[in-house]
C-alpha cells in the first residue's frame, strides 16, 4: 500500500477510536478546559501514533529485511520509423501506472488549502480597511458591513453598529478566546483537516472544537458580570451570519441550542477521572495494533521468513524475512517444500495482497537462465512483482533496474540507437516486411558490466532470435545504478517490436 495511505488509514483509525470514547463519555460535561485538551490531544495522538512501533507483548525474534522496492524497468525510447520501424517498449509494472487515487487525494486538497488561503486572504483585506480603535487595551478594527463579529490572532473585528450598540458584550466575549489562546487550537486543527479532509470524524471535531470555544467564552463573559439575559438574546440575535474564515472565532457558533443549555448547566465533574483512565486502554490497543501489523509476520499466508537451508552450506549470508523463492537444481522451492510453477505464483500473490512486496529469488549456482526466466514469466503472468534476485553464493541483490536512486546510463549515449545498429548489422536476412514481438533482458552488475544477455520470451522468427542474442552479446559497459550512496546490480527487461510497413496501392 501506498506509505501516504498507509498512514492516513492509521491516523483515520486512531481518530475514530479515540473521538468516539470521547463523544461516548466527555462531550456534555462543563469541563471545558479538559475537553478542549481532550480533542488537540486526540488530534496529536491520530497525527503521531502511526509512526510509532512500540511493542506491548513480548518480543518475537525476526530477521532484519532486506530493502526491497518495486520492479521498473528502463524508460520508453523513441521510435525512429526511418530506420528500422522497430520500437523499443518499456515493460513496466502496475506501481508505475498512473495512480489516480493518489493524484485525487492531492487535487482535492490543495483546492481546500487554496480554499483556506483565499479565506485567510480575505480577512487580512478586510482589517486593512476597517478602522482601528483601542478599547480596554484590545486593537478592535471595525468596518462598515454588518459581519459577525469575529476575533483574528489578537485583533477583534466588528461592524460599526455592533461596536456603537453591543460592544462590552462582544468585546468580553472575543477578549476570552484571545486570552486563552484559541487560534492555536484552531491552526493544528485546520492542518489536521486539510490532511483528513475525507474523514468526517475530522470535520465533526473541528466542529466541537469551536464549540468548545464558544463554551468557554460564554462563562469567561457571563463571569465578567454580563447580564446573562441579554447576553443571550444577543447571541440568539446574531446567529444568522456570514463566518469569514475557519480559523476565525466567530461570536457565534451553531447549533445555538447548545450554547444556551451550556450556559445554564451546572458545572458537575463526578467519574471524571474514571472517564479520562477510559483513554489509556484505547491508546494501548491503537499501539499494540500498530505495532503488530508493522511486524513480518505472515504465519496464515504459508510463506517462509527467511531462506531454507540448502544441502551444501548456504555462503549467502543475507537475512531476510520477506517472501524467498529457491531455484535449485532439482525443482523451486518455498520453505523448503517443492512447489509448481502455478503454486509459486499464487502463494507469491498472496503474499502480495497482505501489503508486503518484496520477493525474492536465490539461485542456485550454477542455473540455467531458463529456470530463472520460468519462474519470473509466471510470476508476471499472475501478476506478481517487486522481483528482486540473488544467488546462493554472494551477498549481492539484483534490483529491478527502476528501484534505484539513479538508473544505469548506456555509456554511448542512447541505447536504442546502438540497438539498431546492431540490428542492422545481425539482421540483415531480416526482410523488412517481418513482424515480429520479443522481449529480452540482461543485468548490468555494479561495475557496470553486462552479463546475462539473452532472449527472454522469443519470437516466431528464428532469424529474428538469433540477430538479437548476437546484439545482446556486444552490450558495452553503463554507468552502473545506484542506490542512495552505493553503487548496485539492476536487472533490464525490455520488449521490442515491430510492425509490417504499410504500402500505398
Amino acid at each position: 500500500m501506498n506509505p501516504l495511505f498507509t498512514y492516513l488509514l492509521k491516523s483515520s483509525i486512531s481518530l475514530i477510536l479515540l473521538f468516539s470514547l470521547f463523544k461516548l463519555t466527555m462531550s456534555r460535561d462543563k469541563n471545558f478546559q479538559v475537553n478542549r485538551f481532550l480533542l488537540i490531544s486526540i488530534i496529536l495522538l491520530s497525527s503521531t501514533l502511526p509512526f510509532l512501533n512500540i511493542n506491548l507483548l513480548p518480543e518475537r525474534s525476526i530477521n532484519q529485511p532486506i530493502e526491497i522496492v518495486q520492479e521498473l524497468v528502463f524508460p520508453q525510447i523513441q521510435d525512429d520509423s526511418r530506420d528500422t520501424n522497430i520500437r523499443q517498449i518499456a515493460l513496466e509494472t502496475p506501481t508505475k501506472k498512473k495512480d489516480y487515487t493518489t493524484g485525487t487525494y492531492y487535487v482535492i486538497l490543495f483546492i481546500f488549502i487554496l480554499r483556506t488561503m483565499i479565506s485567510l486572504f480575505r480577512v487580512m483585506q478586510l482589517i486593512g480597511s476597517s478602522i482601528k480603535q483601542t478599547y480596554k487595551s484590545v486593537r478592535i478594527a471595525i468596518v462598515k458591513d454588518m459581519i459577525q463579529p469575529f476575533s483574528f490572532v489578537r485583533k477583534i473585528v466588528l461592524s460599526e453598529a455592533d461596536y456603537k450598540e453591543n460592544r462590552e458584550e462582544i468585546v468580553t466575549h472575543e477578549m476570552a478566546h484571545i486570552t486563552h489562546r484559541h487560534f492555536i487550537d484552531l491552526i493544528i486543527c485546520e492542518l489536521f483537516t486539510l490532511i483528513h479532509w475525507f474523514n468526517p470524524f475530522a470535520w465533526v471535531l473541528r466542529r466541537d472544537l469551536k464549540l468548545i470555544h464558544e463554551y468557554q467564552a460564554d462563562q469567561a463573559t457571563l463571569n465578567k458580570g454580563i447580564d446573562a439575559t441579554k447576553y443571550q438574546l444577543l447571541v440568539v440575535k446574531k446567529a444568522v451570519g456570514e463566518r469569514r474564515f475557519a480559523m476565525a472565532n466567530n461570536f457565534t457558533q451553531c447549533p445555538i441550542s447548545k450554547r444556551l443549555r451550556m450556559m445554564n448547566k451546572n458545572n458537575f465533574n463526578r467519574w471524571m477521572q474514571i472517564k479520562l483512565i477510559l483513554f489509556v486502554p484505547i491508546i494501548a490497543f491503537i499501539l499494540m495494533a500498530f505495532s503488530q501489523s508493522s511486524r513480518k509476520i505472515i504465519e496464515e499466508s504459508n510463506v517462509i521468513e527467511k531462506i531454507v537451508p540448502h544441502s551444501e552450506p548456504l555462503k549467502n549470508q543475507i537475512k531476510y524475512d520477506g517472501f524467498s523463492i529457491e531455484i535449485r537444481k532439482g525443482g523451486n522451492y518455498i520453505n523448503g517444500k517443492s512447489c509448481s510453477l502455478k503454486e509459486l505464483a499464487n502463494k507469491a500473490k498472496a503474499f502480495q495482497k497482505t501489503g508486503r512486496e518484496d520477493i525474492l529469488l536465490v539461485l542456485d549456482d550454477p542455473i540455467p537462465l531458463s529456470r530463472v526466466d520460468e519462474v519470473r514469466i509466471a510470476l508476471s503472468n499472475a501478476r506478481v512483482y517487486h522481483v528482486n534476485q540473488t544467488t546462493i553464493n554472494t551477498d549481492e541483490i539484483i534490483y529491478p533496474a527502476g528501484d534505484v536512486t539513479s538508473l544505469a546510463h548506456f555509456s554511448q549515449g542512447s541505447f536504442d540507437k546502438w540497438m539498431k545498429v546492431q540490428l542492422k548489422n545481425y539482421g540483415k536476412d531480416i526482410a523488412d516486411n517481418l513482424e515480429y514481438k520479443i522481449t529480452i533482458s540482461f543485468i548490468i552488475d555494479k561495475n557496470g558490466k553486462v552479463r546475462d544477455g539473452h532472449v527472454l520470451q522469443a519470437c516466431e522468427h528464428p532469424e529474428v532470435n538469433k540477430a538479437f542474442q548476437k546484439a545482446l552479446a556486444q552490450i558495452p559497459d553503463w554507468e552502473p545504478a545506484q542506490k542512495g550512496n552505493s553503487k548496485v546490480s539492476v536487472y533490464s527487461k525490455m520488449m521490442y517490436f515491430k510492425r509490417a510497413k504499410k504500402t500505398n496501392h
